[in-house]
């Protein structure tokens, strides 16, 4: 059943944190790992259960692999978006995650050719 996977997904602080980061933009694994400090290997674990869950998609540009929230997933569940929205904003630790990325998006250089800076955080 589709909304089981979705709330079994959203049922991890570590994978609604990485959700939190992407909605703010498309992200490398490298860049989420490097924000939350948590290994390639457990970041991609995470990720491939909220790909599997329909919350992710994937975008693939030579050796890396790109992340952002599914559209569809947003336009099906526009409460539930919206409800998150709301609790990432009134909480330290989703803020505090935030102004790391926003740091790590000006530092940090592993994949910074390749990521798509279109949207200003």
């Amino acid at each position: 059943m589709y909304l089981s996977g979705v709330f079994k997904a959203l049922g991890d602080k570590t994978r609604l944190r990485m959700l939190n980061l992407l909605s703010k933009q498309e992200l490398c694994v490298c860049q989420i790992c490097e924000v939350l400090k948590i290994s390639q290997p457990n970041v991609s674990k995470h990720l491939h259960r909220m790909r599997y869950a329909g919350l992710i998609v994937c975008r693939k540009v030579s050796q890396w692999c790109f992340y952002k929230i599914n559209e569809e997933f947003k336009s099906k569940n526009q409460a539930l978006f919206a409800f998150l929205l709301d609790e990432w904003a009134n909480n330290r630790l989703f803020a505090e995650d935030i102004q790391k990325l926003v740091d790590i998006l000006n530092n940090f250089e592993c994949c910074k050719t390749c990521v798509n800076k279109s949207m200003d955080l």
